[in-house]
């Protein structure tokens, strides 16, 4: 029961600040803060929402909807990923993967969490509305592993 609060409340939380982003700009891996207890505010530059997180409590094999992701949308060449502006452009490239198949053209990157203590990376991608307004069950999200760029997970939002 544990498992599945943590995992709501991780979920619950990028959503809602994706939704809701603060106008924060920041301009370089130094302005992202670091928080042990998980507490620290995300950082938005308007349309993708950041979060770091030291340690990540997550039981992939209890999320919901998953589905396989051809790993030959992952940019395993961009490995290790190192900061932040890495992760997101990593983010940006498995959309842009994804769209150059011909899937997925109505979405965009909107939420990046890392959470350091596994190097684990959520991407989490929106369905954008013509008034830049998110719709809500139009997303998917991929766990990374950012040493080895492998997939730990992917999954359709509610």
């Amino acid at each position: 029961m544990k498992k599945i609060l943590g995992i709501f409340l991780i979920l619950v939380t990028v959503f809602a600040f994706v939704g809701c982003a603060q106008t924060q700009n920041p301009t370089d891996d130094t302005q992202t803060k670091t928080n042990p207890e998980n507490t620290e505010p995300p950082v938005s530059d308007g349309k993708i929402t950041f979060l770091e997180r030291e340690t990540n409590d997550v039981d992939w094999d209890t999320l919901e909807f998953q589905f396989t992701l051809d790993p030959s949308f992952v940019p395993l060449e961009s490995c290790p990923i190192e900061g932040r502006q890495e992760g997101v452009e990593f983010g940006e490239t498995i959309l842009r993967n994804l769209q150059n198949s011909g899937r997925d053209r109505d979405k965009e990157l909107s939420g990046v969490t890392h959470f350091l203590q596994d190097d684990t990376w959520i991407f989490d991608y929106s369905t954008i509305s013509e008034g830049d307004e998110l719709i809500c069950g139009g997303c998917f999200s991929v766990a990374v592993n950012g040493k080895t760029g492998e997939v730990i997970a992917a999954w359709a939002g509610e």
